[in-house]
């Protein structure tokens, strides 16, 4: 009979191990609830991850996202008017090593650690309206973000009734490439230069998102719009998945 079960197994394509029984899924089909909840409702990716083995998977996460805005940034020069167009990408792989002597239940519950690689894509128009000497002019801003980066990660995924699971990945670190391009769409008052107009720019994203775009050389992006550099991003996630 075991020898039955197991040439199905094989079959199907399913991998069989000793702690694992007939009923173990080896797939699950995630929500990742962190892009919603922190940058835009509207974002939304979802993820798949799959059983290797008795203590390894692999998992992959894909979705459409928006850069957050701050849209009450206001001062006596520079005035927010809001985005006509947020579109994101994003798109991340990882390799999970579960720690089976700690983990109890057979995975993909449990606490586990591992590499992954993460890239992102922005594309933005802000609305913005600058003031000098009492004049206003209304300028289209559009960015456009890339990033690559190779990080490691610590998680736990509890797998709880038949097919529910929720996964965190509570430490992410990762280290990257980042390229940031800018350009200015009209006419800005008499008295207000690009190289200020980028330097408010900078401010918007630093209040974006604090301690990365801390690392852009000022210098070379108020001059040109445009500056690549290399720093540390993370990955913090919270997903809902059902498993099969």
């Amino acid at each position: 009979m075991k020898r039955l079960l197991s040439i199905a197994l094989t079959c199907l394509g399913l991998n069989a191990f000793s702690q694992v029984d007939s009923t173990h899924y080896l797939n699950t089909i995630k929500w990742n609830v962190t892009p919603t909840l922190i940058s835009s409702p509207r974002s939304i990716v979802m993820g798949y991850e799959r059983v290797l083995s008795d203590s390894r998977s692999f998992s992959v996460n894909a979705g459409y996202v928006q850069f957050p805005v701050i849209s009450g940034f206001v001062d006596s020069s520079v005035r927010f008017l809001g985005t006509r167009k947020n579109n994101g990408l994003s798109l991340t792989a990882d390799y999970r090593f579960y720690l089976t002597d700690r983990n109890r239940k057979a995975i993909p519950d449990g606490v586990y650690i591992g590499p992954y690689l993460m890239y992102f894509y922005f594309d933005q128009v802000h609305e913005i309206e600058y003031t000098a000497n009492s004049n206003s002019s209304t300028v289209g801003l559009s960015t456009q973000i890339h990033s690559a980066s190779l990080g490691m990660q610590l998680g736990y995924q509890f797998t709880f009734g038949k097919h529910w699971s929720l996964d965190l990945i509570m430490i992410g670190p990762a280290f990257g490439r980042y390229q940031l391009n800018s350009e200015l769409d009209g006419e800005l008052p008499d008295g207000f230069t690009e190289s200020e107009a980028y330097d408010r720019q900078f401010d918007l994203l630093k209040e974006a998102f604090p301690g990365i775009f801390e690392l852009i050389e000022t210098g070379d992006f108020s001059s040109s719009g445009s500056t690549d550099f290399w720093g540390f991003n993370y990955r913090f996630v919270i997903q809902v998945g059902y498993r099969f």
